[in-house]
């Protein structure tokens, strides 16, 4: 398990410290805090790109709720 600092997270991903501290404010970002140092694991940076990828497939539930995919227009 590879641990990174804040900065180093942020290169990873391409964000902001901005967009992180933001993101871990609202709770969106996982994180370990040791004493007033925010440090990653690979594991939090996976399920952070898991979250935020793109062309995700819509699930069955959401379809049904809806009647249509996301961008879907109406004939």
């Amino acid at each position: 398990m590879n641990i990174y600092t804040e900065t180093e997270f942020c290169k990873l991903v391409g964000i902001g410290l901005s967009t992180a501290f933001r993101l871990r404010n609202k709770g969106k970002l996982q994180h370990i805090r040791i004493g007033k140092q925010i440090k990653y694991t690979t594991a939090h940076i996976e399920a952070f790109l898991a979250a935020h990828e793109c062309n995700q497939p819509k699930t069955k539930v959401s379809r049904q709720i809806t009647g249509k995919v996301k961008g879907e227009r109406y004939a």
